[in-house]
């Protein structure tokens, strides 16, 4: 083996999990800005709901993100409102907080979990250097 010469496997960006992909040769899905238009679906039965969980359950169900949402989310959506909910009225526990956080994770609510899920908000660049782009339609 030569000294000094490079070590490990040759970076192979064209495979999905490379760490040499970049974003010209990604696959991204866009969410369109404005939002989800379809109705929210109403709140799961067996609790009572307060105002502030129906309004803060209306706004993540109108939000982008929830165009790529199907209604058997809803039980993950209901949890997340219930725990922030929670969280603000002061009834808080370490467990809630990381409960909360991976809830927000899991709904692609944050950032990074919207990056390691390949969305993103607003409209797709023009595609160029053979980028693969698509974007989901309005009401999908």
């Amino acid at each position: 083996m030569p000294i000094g010469g490079a070590r490990g496997p040759k970076p192979q960006p064209h495979k999905p999990r490379s760490r040499h992909r970049t974003d010209e040769v990604a696959e991204w899905t866009y969410l369109p800005p404005e939002g989800c238009p379809d109705p929210p679906p109403d709140p799961p039965k067996g609790r009572a709901w307060s105002d502030h969980e129906v309004e803060h359950w209306n706004e993540l169900w109108s939000s982008p993100v929830a165009e790529a949402w199907d209604e058997q989310m809803s039980g993950l959506v209901a949890a997340y409102v219930i725990a922030v909910s929670a969280t603000l009225t002061g009834r808080i526990s370490a467990q809630l907080v990381g409960e909360t956080r991976q809830l927000a994770n899991d709904l692609l609510l944050t950032p990074g979990a919207m990056a390691r899920a390949r969305y993103r908000i607003g409209e797709p660049p023009t595609s160029g250097h053979g980028a693969s782009l698509h974007s989901l339609p309005v009401g999908a």
